[in-house]
């Protein structure tokens, strides 16, 4: 019965089966956990489930030596069998794994059979090099998630395996703590049973604190909204004046058409009168109708060219269409997420306050798009001699045919030369298009077929374009330019796996490093582990500094690492060291850093004001849009640190650089740096702006009423 109350951890060991492995089919429970449901990969092994509660598991296959008690739907290794016996290998995810014997008939089982759960093999525990003893401090209280991602860690260490990962504003039993970590219980609606682990308490907080966080979300959310209202009304306001400009346009046309018509009616007129003319008279009707045939021709053109006019309106319509789509659905997602938070589920949103990385990938994209201009072939047997040779005997037989209708000749000759006119003209048009084709694709067909498909790219016909680009880069293996635009189509389709396969055959560098960035822009939300080598990627080909600095902001918001963040931080700014968006972040991820143990508290927050104090520096040097959250980020620093001059003056800077209101964060911290200054009555007036504003209210409510107001 030696260590009992460790034992009781052993149903942490269900975990092994939520572990991802690409090689087995895969069941996803409510919670976003998965468990293996057979076994495809050989490097797995099989598991049994305790069946029971109080199963003892011996020393030996005599059943001799009672080991330990084994609790119910614990899951072991299993090694081997001899009989009645069975011998597995059993864990509680603290101390090293345990060989022992157990009854078969302890284990779930159908008809002798046992029922076999699949999983990645137990590792060794490794000792931990700091020799200095954590005791535990026994604790009973419920506390939140307050980061956005939380990981559930085997043992009470940074350096410990984490068993799966909890979310923004679950609620969990704290039991102990030992050091910077607790141990706490989560129910499981699966097993109908509870969890444990070790969790940071630096990533917990109290309900209010929660609730706190939830409001600032929310506002957050709002603003958010705000800004793509606006958009949709500009984008309207757009496409009201596209369909006044398309329609005048048409109206043009319109009236083209009818002159055209006009005219060939005066044509079907000249030609009855020239029937009953004499052949003095029958040529001076050709010569007028030469002339109107011309005029024709004009009107075609001009007919022609104010269709192009339409139809790129009409596409610019389209797009404004598209554009006013995307923009609604974003706001529909951002009104869900709202009702998201109202129901304690949260998503992040990207800043609506500068121009966003992927609107910055986008434009940067769109400058590589460019039609190719085609080469003249050289040392090639000319494919489109036999059409040239057609199209030349027509345009003699033509030039003999006009000739003759000119001289004196009957009323009849004229008739059945006038014919074969028409005739000649029609066919001589079919060949100048045959041949106009067969040149364009005969000399440099992939970019005849990249500039169509870029055509069609911008009329949103994605699948047609992938199509002719495809086609493109099997005729020319080595075409840069046609990789590069399906690699975009592709992302832009959500297709980040295909776009793997062509992404890595574009030879310039520099272009494949902008596709990183665009892939991992767009899977950075969901799948920030694989944005992360994305970005990695980006950063030996374009921009290391700008790929350093997603990187950070990846480890910090999505994962909540803020020492690997901070890393990466550095690694851009060894790059460019002014940079103020890297410099406030890393001071913001300083700022959410807990100091080590045996550090002196305010270290952190020391070294977190040296890099915000160099951004500050250079904000205007950079035209930095951030810098009214930058300098209210400085007073709250220097608030901390017991310096409220220093606090006062950047608070006073925040609230003139707003730029929304009201600004709660700014006046809380310049009221704050005002009482410890003892000027509480000017402090009241900037405390009562700060509870205007949820996210800061409730602090701002304490602080007031520690004024005396």
């Amino acid at each position: 019965m030696k260590n009992y109350t460790l034992i009781k951890l052993m149903v942490s060991v269900t975990m092994l089966l939520a572990l991802n492995s690409v090689f087995a089919k895969e069941v996803t429970d409510d919670l976003g956990k998965t468990c293996h449901t057979f076994k495809v990969n050989e490097a797995m092994v099989e598991f049994l489930r305790i069946r029971g509660s109080g199963v003892l598991m011996y020393k030996e296959d005599n059943m001799a030596e009672p080991l330990l008690p084994l609790l119910n739907k614990t899951f072991v290794q299993y090694l081997d069998r001899s009989g009645r016996n069975i011998k597995v290998l059993a864990y509680d995810g603290i101390n090293q794994p345990v060989e022992g014997w157990l009854t078969k008939f302890n284990v779930e089982s159908k008809n002798d059979m046992f029922n076999f759960y699949y999983g990645e093999p137990f590792t060794i525990l490794v000792e931990a090099e700091d020799g200095a003893e954590v005791k535990d401090v026994p604790v009973d209280k419920i506390v939140w998630i307050t980061q956005n991602v939380t990981k559930l860690y085997y043992e009470p260490s940074h350096t410990s395996d984490y068993k799966y990962e909890i979310y923004f504003g679950l609620k969990m039993e704290a039991k102990k703590q030992r050091g910077d970590f607790y141990y706490v219980l989560i129910y499981n609606s699966i097993f109908q049973e509870y969890r444990n682990g070790w969790v940071k308490v630096a990533d917990c907080g109290t309900y209010e604190y929660f609730s706190k966080e939830f409001e600032r979300r929310k506002i957050d959310y709002d603003r958010e909204l705000a800004g793509i209202e606006t958009k949709i009304n500009e984008m309207e306001q757009f496409v009201m004046t596209e369909g006044a400009e398309i329609k005048k346009a048409e109206t043009d046309r319109f009236r083209l058409i009818a002159q055209r018509n006009i005219l060939k009616e005066r044509v079907n007129l000249l030609k009855t009168e020239k029937l009953a003319l004499e052949d003095e008279e029958t040529r001076m009707a050709a010569e007028k109708f030469a002339a109107l045939e011309t005029k024709l021709e004009e009107l075609k053109t001009l007919d022609k060219e104010i269709g192009d006019q339409i139809l790129k309106l009409e596409t610019t319509m389209k797009r404004s269409f598209s554009d006013l789509n995307n923009n609604t659905e974003k706001a529909d997602k951002l009104r869900m997420a709202l009702e998201n938070i109202k129901l304690g589920r949260y998503e992040a949103a990207e800043s609506m306050l500068q121009i966003s990385a992927s609107e910055e990938a986008e434009e940067m994209i769109e400058k590589e798009t460019v039609e190719l201009v085609q080469e003249a072939a050289e040392g090639k047997e000319d494919e489109c001699a036999p059409i040239k040779a057609k199209l030349d005997s027509r345009m003699a037989d033509f030039e003999k045919i006009r000739s003759d209708m000119t001289g004196r000749i009957t009323r009849e000759e004229y008739n059945r030369l006038y014919d074969q006119y028409m005739k000649v003209w029609t066919d001589i048009n079919v060949i100048k298009k045959d041949f106009s084709k067969c040149e364009t694709y005969s000399r440099n067909k992939h970019i005849a077929l990249y500039n169509d498909a870029i055509s069609l790219k911008k009329d949103e016909e994605y699948d047609l374009a992938l199509e002719l680009l495809i086609e493109a880069v099997e005729l020319k293996p080595d075409f840069d330019e046609g990789y590069f635009q399906i690699v975009t189509i592709l992302i832009g389709l959500d297709e980040d796996e295909e776009a793997g396969d062509y992404i890595d055959k574009i030879t310039d560098n520099e272009k494949r490093g902008k596709l990183y960035y665009k892939r991992a822009l767009s899977v950075k939300d969901n799948y920030p582990g694989k944005a992360i080598r994305y970005f990695e990627k980006m950063a030996d080909l374009y921009k290391p500094e700008l790929a350093y600095y997603y990187i950070g902001i990846a480890y910090s918001e999505k994962l909540s690492d803020q020492e690997n963040a901070i890393r990466s931080f550095r690694k851009s700014l060894d790059i460019n060291p002014d940079d103020p968006k890297v410099l406030e972040a890393a001071g913001a991820a300083y700022m959410e850093l807990k100091p080590r143990m045996g550090q002196e508290k305010n270290a952190n927050y020391n070294l977190a004001l040296s890099y915000l104090e160099k951004a500050a520096r250079n904000s205007d040097k950079y035209n930095y849009a951030n810098a009214d959250i930058l300098n209210a980020r400085l007073s709250q620093v220097y608030n901390i640190l017991g310096r409220s001059s220093s606090a006062l003056e950047h608070a006073e800077t925040a609230l003139n650089k707003a730029r929304f209101q009201p600004f709660g964060i700014a006046h809380l911290e310049k009221g704050k740096a005002l009482i410890k200054l003892d000027r509480k009555n000017e402090a009241v007036f900037h405390l009562k702006e700060a509870s205007k504003d949820i996210t800061t209210k409730t602090e701002a409510e304490y602080w007031i009423k520690e004024t005396g107001n």
